[in-house]
């Protein structure tokens, strides 16, 4: 997946993780307890990878759009902890176009979504949890 071209929202997203996400950010964020830091960072990668999963799975069946929904809201408050507020109000977006039903903008939201969440994983996994 490619970012959207010209969509300043998503440059805003990109900006907001490689600024938020670093060892010395995380460790100030979680109070300076690494041990804190790493448990929260490997529950986010391994919830937030399967409920991507689920996610776009059901937005695809066009099934749940309630507990989609739900699914969507609960990402905006797993990537709260780490200071992504921009991420976190395009998920509510998101969830917003799932309970009014508009299948097409929750596609189109939360593939955006899942490129950045995939960027962020990523980012998390370079620092390691070990």
């Amino acid at each position: 997946m490619q970012e959207v071209p010209g969509n300043g929202t998503s440059e805003s997203v990109s900006v907001e993780i490689a600024s938020a996400i670093g060892k010395d950010v995380l460790l100030e964020r979680f109070g300076g307890d690494e041990t804190t830091m790493k448990d929260v960072v490997s529950l986010f990668i391994d919830v937030v990878g399967e409920e991507r999963k689920t996610i776009a799975e059901q937005i695809a069946s066009r099934s749940d759009k309630d507990g989609c929904a739900k699914r969507v809201h609960n990402l905006a408050s797993s990537v709260s902890p780490f200071g992504l507020s921009t991420l976190s109000r395009r998920c509510i977006h998101i969830e917003s176009a799932l309970l009014r039903g508009d299948w097409e903008q929750a596609q189109d939201g939360f593939e955006e979504i899942d490129f950045h969440l995939g960027k962020l994983i990523g980012a998390l996994l370079d620092i390691g949890t070990d």
